[in-house]
């Protein structure tokens, strides 16, 4: 597979290479050289000196945590709300408020997710967007037909449907010609950064500033055009908090279908900061939890696993010659054409029972050894287990993305209990079973109650 380039999906609204990001960009030698400011700023050094308005933000989430303690909570929205304004922090250097103002969806941000939605159903035909934003006066005559579907779906309540052409319309109104919402947002960031960059002199203190010092610099690893430099903000937003506030909610969700298993988690935890949730560090949980609190990462593990951010994996093109498969027990190599899409769905292969025996049970002590109450026996081989992808396109965010959903769960786990709300008969089931594969992966709504440790109901 190291030979194949990324699929024409990731030039779905641009074929000029001038104007792509980090994400977009086919150019497997641009790729290698832009990759480097994101390496950087996402090394744990980088990631250390975030750390700080990280907890902050965290701190701010707990609060609210605290004035809803006893009540249900909609744990797939506040995550999102969390994980954004993570990455408004750690990618611009200022939050998006939606924590601090009460739990209200940016405008900006709602753009954004809904344009992913879009962007998951495009897959198949990638090509779509810009052979219509090429055929004139496409907008216009597709718009009534937009709108009689919409009333249509609004009297017979086909809200999956709704939704869809809600974004439809949004993103038709973008892609042909009127820039979009988040579009502007984010060159609003941008230019207040690049702006704060030109009279600081200091070391860069987020992801943006790190790419606005190549950028400033006309470093080859700068991108090339300011088109190119809002799309490396847009992916700074999307790939670093889709993905983890998703993480996170189904963490939550099969941690109350197993009580025992995180209490177990609360009692690992509490031998690592004996003094409560006012003492966590995360340079404390980092240094010990392997040793004092290994259920913390075999539980973050196993989440992936059964709920990869990216269900279908990322497309791949193979190259003019071709790619010759070698397959265990068979006489002949599968040989699979040249300038043709192939995927690895991480969902599909991290739920195979010959790879996981039990492949559809969360077992977190699969991913221990046997000393710490582990049962590696339920792994048969590691290499089917890829949930950040791997090779040279593996998601450059790993280290910020464990530091975010380690530190969030284990200082949840010292201050509450977890439960599903009262009155949930089928315990999550809807959510479990209402995901959406849309690249990343969309939730419906989980109701749990967060209730203070040691609070009798």
């Amino acid at each position: 597979m190291a030979a194949c380039r990324k699929s024409t999906l990731y030039q779905l609204s641009d074929w000029s290479n001038d104007r792509l990001g980090l994400i977009e960009t086919r150019d497997i030698e641009d790729h290698r050289l832009r990759r480097k400011p994101w390496e950087m700023a996402l090394s744990n050094k980088a990631i250390g000196a975030y750390d700080g308005r990280m907890q902050e933000t965290i701190g701010t989430f707990l609060s609210i945590l605290s004035q809803s303690s006893d009540k249900p909570i909609n744990v797939t929205e506040l995550m999102a709300y969390l994980s954004y304004d993570l990455m408004g922090v750690v990618g611009f250097g200022k939050d998006f408020g939606q924590l601090a103002g009460g739990g209200v969806e940016h405008w900006a941000v709602k753009a954004l997710r809904a344009q992913q939605l879009f962007f998951g159903l495009l897959k198949p035909i990638p090509w779509l967007v810009n052979a219509a934003a090429r055929i004139p006066g496409a907008d216009r005559a597709v718009a009534p037909f937009v709108e009689y579907l919409l009333a249509r779906d609004r009297r017979q309540g086909n809200i999956w449907t709704l939704e869809v052409l809600k974004v439809a319309e949004q993103v038709s109104r973008q892609v042909m010609g009127e820039s979009g919402v988040w579009v502007d947002a984010l060159t609003n960031l941008i230019l207040q950064t690049l702006q704060a960059e030109k009279s600081d002199t200091s070391s860069p203190t987020d992801i943006l500033s790190w790419i606005l010092h190549e950028y400033e610099a006309g470093t080859p690893h700068a991108p090339r055009t300011q088109a190119a430099l809002d799309e490396d903000g847009r992916t700074i937003v999307v790939a670093g908090a889709d993905t983890t506030s998703n993480t996170l909610s189904n963490v939550f969700y099969y941690l109350a279908h197993h009580p025992d298993t995180y209490a177990r988690l609360q009692t690992q935890l509490t031998a690592l900061f004996p003094g409560g949730a006012t003492t966590f560090t995360y340079a404390r949980l980092s240094a010990h939890h392997a040793a004092t609190a290994p259920l913390l990462d075999a539980i973050i593990h196993e989440t992936t696993r059964l709920k990869p951010a990216v269900p279908s994996g990322t497309p791949r093109v193979t190259p003019p010659s071709g790619l010759r498969i070698r397959l265990s027990g068979a006489d002949d190599d599968l040989f699979i054409p040249p300038d043709t899409d192939v995927y690895v769905p991480p969902y599909v292969i991290q739920r195979d029972a010959r790879y996981f025996p039990n492949p559809t049970d969360f077992i977190p002590e699969r991913w221990l050894p046997v000393e710490q109450g582990g049962r590696p026996e339920l792994v048969a081989d590691r290499n089917a287990m890829f949930p950040f992808q791997v090779g040279q396109y593996a998601c450059a965010g790993k280290g910020l993305a464990m530091w975010e959903m380690r530190s969030v769960l284990a200082r949840v786990a010292l201050a509450y209990d977890v439960s599903f709300a009262e009155g949930d008969a089928v315990k999550g089931k809807d959510f479990d079973e209402g995901m959406k594969d849309t690249f990343t992966m969309t939730l419906g709504p989980l109701w749990l109650v967060f209730r203070e440790r040691g609070k009798r109901e």
